[in-house]
């Protein structure tokens, strides 16, 4: 329906460009007056604004004498009601295989890992001589702590020689 529109529409339209114009029935066109006396065609006006010229440059691409390219070698206009071709159907995939899913790993006991007590690098004789040199020094002194009451009211760490 729309292509039969569409050439009807074309054949009126390029019909109409090939008749010619009966040129006896447009009016004649009067010549302008020539105006003569102290009346000059300026270029530049001034207002309150300030100066601008009133004749403005043709853009690059419509000055007198210029033409299009011409088209490439080889290449035709498309012909009227031409459509590119659709684009190609989606490709197929087909359906996921069904897969049942792997059984769960079987349970297994492992035991938990076993730690060996951590030694401490302090010589008993070394630390007993701490120790008995910190209860001399300090009465509030405190062996499992390593600490003791200071004048100020706050615990502090025995410091002894022997460390």
């Amino acid at each position: 329906m729309s292509g039969i529109r569409n050439y009807l529409l074309g054949a009126l339209v390029s019909l109409a460009t090939v008749l010619p114009a009966p040129v006896s029935a447009a009016p004649p066109v009067p010549p302008r007056p020539q105006v003569s006396g102290d009346v000059e065609n300026a270029r530049v006006v001034c207002d309150d604004y300030g100066c601008y010229d009133t004749r403005r440059p043709y853009p690059p691409d419509r000055r007198p004498g210029w033409h299009p390219p011409p088209p490439r070698p080889g290449w035709d206009p498309p012909r009227p009601g031409w459509r590119p071709p659709p684009p190609p159907p989606p490709p197929y995939y087909p359906p996921p295989v069904y897969r049942p899913l792997p059984p769960p790993p079987l349970p297994v006991y492992r035991p938990p890992p076993v730690y060996a007590p951590p030694v401490y690098g302090v010589p008993p004789a070394v630390w007993r001589r701490h120790v008995n040199w910190c209860l001399n020094r300090y009465r509030s002194y405190n062996p499992e702590t390593n600490r003791f009451l200071s004048t100020s009211g706050y615990y502090k760490v025995c410091r002894s020689p022997y460390l």
